[in-house]
């Protein structure tokens, strides 16, 4: 079913362009490592990293850089404490690797682990860049953690000066 969702995924994108929406990435599926934690009931589709990557190499990669959109894909898209060793997994796969363009990172659980690991990740190739892609302060866990706007600011100020230019 791997191309099955990859023709599901570009035929998303055709519907946005026809509406003169240019989609500038799409990410591999939000917080794939959730279906396989028992206390986090978040509905996800759950990838390890060497599906992700048989994934991106033989089906959604080939099958956009065929098409119309200069849409790149974003990886992991899930939270920092699986830095570096997802992303490291993900691009043993070269084709995955070459048509990755970055990692999505959520900050949720950033008290576990350190930036050091978005150093890491980057240090696996330059090329590719990091980019925060969700951030709530909604009632769920997150609340947690960021108890005030500011507090969240700082969180992200950090993460983008840990990114190496």
């Amino acid at each position: 079913y791997y191309q099955l969702y990859s023709d599901y995924l570009l035929k998303f994108l055709d519907e946005y362009k026809k509406n003169g929406i240019d989609v500038w990435a799409v990410s591999s599926g939000n917080e794939p490592i959730n279906t396989i934690i028992p206390f986090d009931p978040l509905n996800t589709m759950g990838w390890t990293p060497d599906r992700m990557g048989e994934w991106i190499a033989e089906n959604f990669g080939p099958t956009l850089a065929n098409s119309k959109h200069n849409t790149v894909i974003l990886a992991l898209d899930d939270q920092r404490v699986e830095l570096p060793w997802f992303i490291q997994e993900l691009f043993k796969n070269e084709k995955a690797k070459k048509y990755t363009a970055g990692t999505a990172v959520h900050p949720y659980v950033d008290f576990l682990i350190g930036p050091e690991v978005l150093d890491k990740t980057h240090d696996l190739d330059p090329d590719k860049f990091i980019l925060l892609t969700e951030a709530s302060l909604g009632k769920r866990f997150a609340a947690q953690f960021f108890k005030t706007g500011s507090e969240m600011i700082k969180n992200l100020l950090l993460i983008s000066l840990c990114q190496k230019d």
